[in-house]
């Protein structure tokens, strides 16, 4: 028996040798845009979402400053005239105050959009999406208006499209005055964007 044993563990069958460790994973590559390859990692994130069209401009913050900065964008472009105006209202009050001065543009076709909706302390709901000219939002406005005073929460959104017959022309201070008109009845935070017309051949 020693003999046995003391043979056993010089050929190496006994004490019987441990299991190999298991292999480390693949390390992973980190290529020149650092992005991870190799492992199993989860998808990688979506594309992000393409630029704008050649011509557009965005901007975002107080109505004032930001048409303002979307006439200098587009003069910077090579823009001569705005074709379309969009201008995105956060809060329904700011919105329906500017509903007047969009009415009173000429030379433009105008449209209103109000989305949202709000609950009342008994717990009712209402939600709705109107679309439509200046002068069949002023009711939707009204009845809207006396709602929300007693509402327990609202979330509403008021926006404009303004798409200019002939071109809001940038040269000189029409935009400027365009901007006064709009910003002083509505002060509020707002989304803008313009996209410039069309070239005159």
């Amino acid at each position: 028996l020693v003999l046995t044993t003391v043979y056993a563990r010089n050929v190496g069958i006994w004490p019987r040798p441990a299991p190999p460790a298991p292999a480390p994973p693949p390390p992973k590559a980190i290529g020149l845009e650092g992005e991870v390859r190799g492992g199993d990692d989860p998808a990688p994130p979506p594309p992000p979402p393409p630029p704008p069209a050649p011509g557009t401009f965005m901007a975002e913050g107080v109505l004032r400053e930001a048409l303002p900065r979307l006439w200098e964008q587009a003069r910077a472009g090579g823009a001569e005239r705005i074709g379309e105006l969009k201008i995105r209202m956060f809060d329904a009050g700011d919105g329906f105050r500017l509903l007047g001065a969009v009415g009173a543009v000429g030379e433009a076709e105008k449209v209103v959009t109000i989305s949202g909706g709000y609950g009342t302390r008994a717990g009712g709901s209402l939600q709705l999406e109107f679309s439509g000219p200046v002068a069949d939002a002023n009711p939707v406005k009204e009845f809207l208006l006396s709602q929300l005073s007693a509402a327990a929460e609202r979330s509403l959104e008021v926006a404009f499209e303004l798409t200019f017959t002939s071109g809001l022309p940038l040269a000189g201070d029409a935009a400027e005055q365009f901007t006064g008109r709009l910003a002083r009845l509505a002060g509020g935070a707002a989304y803008a964007a313009v996209t410039a017309a069309a070239q005159q051949g």
